[in-house]
């Protein structure tokens, strides 16, 4: 972790002297834990910060494995020494839980997949988003999408195969079906830069996605199965008795 500056230096002048981290009301926080694997609720053990950034590490309830968290402070409230209030949401956890792979993703989506998520934890946001959409448009591939059409084109095929609408104005609304940033990056991809929350909107995406392409439906395929095994079996043993 950076060496903290020390509190009673005025650090920007948006912030006051005699900031009391450690009065910091941490906004409650429910996240994947990233050794345990499960949603639980942390709690802040030690608070810091600098600039406009607080910093606390946390204690999982569940495992009491300890995460890093880092919040953008969003005002200063009561007097000196100055408590703050921080934004909802931590804009960085570390380490950050990879998905839970499921057994009915191909290998070379899932390893994109796995690999979107641990650059969105290193905060390389632009590769985050490259790998996200390149897991998407191998798994569009997969299902059928024409393999020299742009992302968004190949998405909107999938709309016949029974892709969710809801899915397709998604990310028609958070720019993924844009060309930016692309693995073959445009002049205007070379001059932006993806922010952490737009990298998190793509990510939920890509985890929707491949959920509807391929967890759900094998995992109805695997309950259909379940469903005719138990039923032939239920046919045997009456076979039997009578």
């Amino acid at each position: 972790m950076p060496k903290p500056i020390p509190a009673t230096r005025v650090l920007t002048p948006k912030i006051p002297v005699n900031v009391d981290w450690e009065k910091t009301v941490v906004p409650p926080t429910a996240i994947v834990c990233p050794y345990c694997n499960s949603k639980s609720h942390f709690t802040p053990v030690v608070r810091t910060g600098r600039r406009e950034r607080a910093w606390i590490i946390q204690k999982c309830d569940n495992c009491s494995e300890l995460v890093f968290t880092k919040y953008r402070v969003e005002s200063f409230v009561g007097r000196i020494p100055f408590p703050f209030k921080l934004d909802k949401d931590p804009e960085t956890v570390y380490p950050y839980a990879h998905p839970v792979t499921d057994p009915s993703i191909p290998e070379e989506v899932a390893h994109d997949y796995i690999e979107a998520f641990t650059c969105y934890s290193a905060e390389a946001f632009n590769a985050s988003v490259v790998m996200s959409r390149r897991a998407i448009q191998t798994a569009a591939i997969m299902k059928g999408a024409t393999r020299d059409k742009k992302l968004w084109e190949q998405i909107e095929e999938l709309a016949d195969k029974g892709l969710e609408k809801s899915l397709i104005d998604l990310a028609t609304e958070i720019r993924l079906l844009g060309n930016v940033p692309a693995s073959h990056p445009s002049e205007e991809d070379l001059t932006r830069s993806v922010q952490s929350e737009e990298c998190k909107q793509i990510l939920d995406f890509l985890e929707a996605f491949i959920d509807s392409v391929f967890i759900r439906p094998a995992k109805i395929e695997r309950m259909k199965e379940a469903r005719e095994t138990s039923k032939k079996e239920t046919e045997k043993e009456v076979a039997s008795k009578s």
